[in-house]
């Protein structure tokens, strides 16, 4: 299983994350979505869930990878991602920790719309069953953390023309996303789907 684990080749510089509008938003978030069991760690120790809000110029800020089984976090577990290359698989960020494993995803869905502003990637079993094929899934032969992920979802986004929905990704298992014009339309969109 390589669940879990950053596929992308990851440029990371170690600097803190100043604690502002944007970091508390997404903290606050976080900590709904990990009491909601969207974010958490499988028995095996392999994490999972992340969210992420954007920034000005193009960046964004999201949770750090390893961080799934932390009850609470702070701005020492963000990480801004500052250039993302889906062709090259590269990634650029910036933070008390690395980026999520599925970073890059996340900068498909924010290049599909400039309107998004909020993106939550949950696991859920009960739900990914009930809104696989149902709901818009990315086939079962793309995996996780890939640029075929990323693209698969960005396409996703577009033919939704950015209006906030839920994905659903079938190879990646119990994956979903949500996204929206802020982070509480992303968060909504999860809870009233649970």
């Amino acid at each position: 299983m390589d669940e879990g684990y950053i596929k992308y080749v990851q440029h990371w510089e170690k600097a803190p994350i100043v604690s502002n509008k944007a970091s508390t938003t997404l903290v606050a978030a976080r900590q709904t979505l990990f009491q909601l069991g969207g974010i958490g760690v499988y028995p095996n120790g392999i994490g999972y869930g992340n969210v992420s809000i954007r920034l000005p110029d193009n960046h964004f800020l999201i949770t750090a990878s390893a961080t799934g089984h932390l009850p609470f976090i702070g701005v020492d577990q963000l990480c801004e991602v500052t250039r993302v290359d889906i062709t090259s698989n590269t990634l650029w960020c910036r933070g008390g920790m690395p980026a999520s494993s599925e970073s890059m995803t996340h900068a498909a869905i924010y290049d599909a719309s400039e309107h998004i502003q909020a993106v939550v990637h949950i696991h859920h079993p009960q739900l990914w069953k009930r809104l696989l094929y149902k709901a818009p899934t990315v086939p079962a032969t793309v995996q996780y953390g890939t640029p075929e992920m990323a693209q698969n979802l960005g396409a996703l986004v577009r033919e939704a023309n950015g209006q906030g929905e839920l994905l659903v990704t079938a190879g990646h298992e119990d994956g979903i996303f949500s996204f929206g014009d802020d982070m509480q339309e992303a968060l909504t969109l999860i809870q009233n789907s649970l």
